[in-house]
């Protein structure tokens, strides 16, 4: 796990500094969990086999949706873990479970005040 600066940020309100948790995956580590997802998915169709009525929609779904699933995963090269930092809206201490792909923005929700965060992420060469 690596730390990297960013900031969140919410309209009207100077940006608030903020720690991602990162997780960078090696071509290796990245095909390995490309395999595993297509497996479940195919695995998920076998299953799906035996189902009356749903696997007529299931069936076709997970075979083609696996190779779209392993191709996403393959291409993460960086999943955020974790976000923690002040809100910009109230100020009370911020930490956000995250565990997905790394974007240059994405939303949080902050538990206290319920606003909407935007947490931008700053590119790492930067």
């Amino acid at each position: 796990m690596q730390s990297v600066a960013a900031s969140f940020l919410y309209h009207g309100k100077p940006a608030r500094e903020a720690q991602l948790e990162i997780r960078q995956w090696s071509p290796r580590q990245r095909l390995i969990r490309a395999l595993k997802g297509l497996g479940m998915c195919w695995g998920a169709a076998l299953l799906a086999v035996l189902l009356p009525v749903l696997h007529w929609v299931l069936v076709p779904s997970l075979l083609i949706g696996g190779p779209l699933f392993a191709f996403m995963r393959y291409h993460e090269r960086m999943t955020i873990v974790a976000a923690r930092g002040p809100c910009p809206a109230c100020g009370v201490e911020l930490s956000c479970a995250l565990g997905q792909a790394s974007r240059r923005s994405m939303m949080v929700r902050c538990d206290h005040c319920g606003r909407g965060i935007t947490l931008e992420v700053t590119p790492l060469g930067a």
